[in-house]
């Protein structure tokens, strides 16, 4: 018969490979980012790009770390690892919250740039250079 110690091991390995499921999601996220942003370079800014990822890849080394060391708390039920998972997890909710906040903020800065990159684009389109690739790009997505 189950215990509650053996339910609470299952729940918290299932929490783990949450974790690990979660990290590799955002990193694939970060690689289709920068794979993404390598079509639009003449419409973003380096910045607007680089800050998201840096802090994608933060959230998910942490949250890769946070699973590895929830699955060791919950085999050796150490108190030190059950703090280092408690401190891992409130980083990743506190990243989470930062993260947030930001995207909040640097939305209203992010459209005008966005707008004003774009008409100068659309200016230039003369159907064979770089910029014009980019705005065949956005029209083929568009449509």
């Amino acid at each position: 018969m189950w215990s509650n110690l053996h339910t609470t091991k299952c729940f918290l390995s299932i929490i783990s490979l949450f974790y690990w499921v979660v990290g590799a999601g955002l990193a694939y996220i970060v690689y289709k980012l920068f794979h993404t942003y390598q079509e639009y370079t003449e419409l973003l800014s380096y910045n607007y790009i680089v800050v998201p990822a840096s802090l994608l890849i933060i959230i998910s080394v942490t949250m890769f770390i946070t699973g590895v060391t929830d699955l060791v708390a919950a085999i050796k039920e150490y108190n030190f690892n059950w703090k280092c998972y408690m401190v891992l997890a409130f980083i990743v909710v506190a990243t989470g919250i930062i993260g947030l906040i930001v995207g909040l903020l640097y939305k209203d800065k992010l459209n005008p740039h966005l707008e004003g990159n774009m008409s100068k684009l659309f200016q230039k389109y003369d159907g064979e250079s770089t910029q014009s690739s980019t705005v065949d790009s956005i029209q083929e997505r568009v449509i």
